[in-house]
């Protein structure tokens, strides 16, 4: 208990399940699955340079249409930002679903799924009142 104690006081993270449970199974996987060993780390890592390049000759130039469609349809031009694409300027005219509170009606193509930029909104709000 005091060796967690002192892990949890370190990395300031201790969830309400892992109180007084140092001692159990689950808890010690839940720890391992944040913080791998540096075994795990370094063969993921080398898996990610041997996939990366396959990925972007192999997968990616099957789907270059379908990316550039995605920039092309969802770039906007701020005013002293430049070019951002559209649902990170919160635009819930365009992208809000009706369902969580957005003001009108869009295509199912343009929402957000389960309302994540209005619960993202509210999440900024909420941690950055003063904006």
């Amino acid at each position: 208990e005091k060796c967690f104690d002192q892990v949890t006081s370190h990395t300031h993270y201790i969830p309400k399940t892992w109180k007084n449970g140092a001692h159990k199974a689950k808890v010690h996987k839940e720890l391992a699955r944040l913080f791998p060993y540096r075994a795990q780390t370094f063969f993921s890592e080398l898996i990610g340079v041997v996939l990366g390049p396959y990925i972007l000759c192999m997968v990616l130039p099957s789907k270059a249409g379908e990316i550039c469609d995605f920039i092309r349809r969802h770039t906007k031009e701020v005013e002293g930002v430049g070019d951002v694409c559209s649902y990170s300027s919160f635009d819930f005219l365009r992208h809000g679903d009706e369902n969580y509170g957005a003001p009108v009606e869009n295509t199912k193509q343009d929402v957000t799924e389960q309302g994540k930029m209005e619960k993202s909104f509210l999440n900024f709000k909420e941690n950055y009142p003063e904006w």
